[in-house]
């Protein structure tokens, strides 16, 4: 129920939040934020704050994901060209992908290419459909 219902609430509230404060023409660009948002706020409030240095790929998961925010935002705030997203986009995640599964990375297995090759693509197929 937490894990649900604690984003679902804060996404809904920080959207509407996030779009008055930026008011009419850069709140519908930066109110996507709050999915990030939400996200962290449920990390914080059902894990806790993540280590620093990060310890594992769930303590690693909530600073990609701030990464994200703050990159994201600012991207969607300045209305970074498509082809820049197009760029940065599929090698942050790479990038990000790759830190998470770093320490399982010596010890590389079919299943582990699979997983790490089908989030990669599901992150591009998802910045397709929402370009």
């Amino acid at each position: 129920m937490q894990s649900a219902l604690i984003p679902g609430i804060a996404g809904f509230i920080l959207t509407g939040a996030i779009r008055l404060a930026n008011g009419r023409s850069q709140g519908p660009v930066v109110a996507p934020a709050a999915v990030a948002v939400a996200f962290l706020i449920a990390y914080l409030i059902i894990v806790d704050i993540p280590q620093l240095p990060p310890r594992n790929s769930m303590q690693k998961l909530a600073y990609v994901a701030a990464g994200g925010v703050v990159l994201g935002f600012g991207l969607d705030f300045l209305r970074a060209l498509p082809g820049f997203r197009w760029v940065l986009f599929p090698l942050g995640t790479a990038a990000a992908l790759y830190w998470i599964a770093l320490p399982k990375l010596w010890l590389v297995t079919l299943s582990l290419s699979f997983g790490l090759t089908a989030l990669w693509l599901g992150s591009v197929i998802a910045l397709w459909r929402l370009e």
